[in-house]
């Protein structure tokens, strides 16, 4: 990331563009009522990646935007625990039509309500000596997946 990405996507998060100073290696920001000062500054290396120093602590660019400024962690945490599937989990379990294996013959498709299990059955069921293809078809798009038995 460089500096000028760095300024877009903090002014992106400001109530006011004003509200982004970035010069001399500091940044001073207001972003949602905070008031944030720190060093900018590119790490040593070769690949010279813009890092910020708040606090004493050196962070990566991304890392400190994702932590610090949007707050991914925290926002994640509350929609976890904000949601009445959060005592199960916090995520959807899709349910679709697995088709059975074509050596098999020409069955109808099978109706089930966690694909991600099946599908992991699946992928995992080696055939020793053997090479299996599976396809994931979502509508509209089609995702292969290749299992190589060892």
């Amino acid at each position: 990331m460089d500096i000028n990405e760095f300024r877009r996507i903090l002014t992106a998060f400001a109530d006011e563009p004003s509200d982004v100073d970035i010069r001399a290696g500091r940044v001073v920001a207001q972003i949602r009522d905070d008031v944030i000062d720190a060093t900018v500054r590119y790490s040593m290396g070769e690949d010279r990646q813009l890092s910020i120093v708040e606090n004493g602590q050196e962070y990566s660019a991304r890392s400190w935007i994702i932590k610090r400024v949007a707050r991914l962690p925290q926002l994640a945490d509350r929609i976890i625990t904000n949601t009445e599937v959060a005592a199960k989990s916090p995520f959807v379990t899709p349910s679709g039509l697995i088709s059975p294996d074509l050596s098999e013959g020409d069955e109808a498709d099978e109706k089930v309500n966690d694909v991600v299990e099946t599908l992991l059955k699946q992928v995992t069921n080696a055939v020793p000596g053997a090479t299996s293809v599976l396809y994931l078809v979502v509508p509209e798009k089609v995702i292969f997946l290749k299992k190589t038995a060892h």
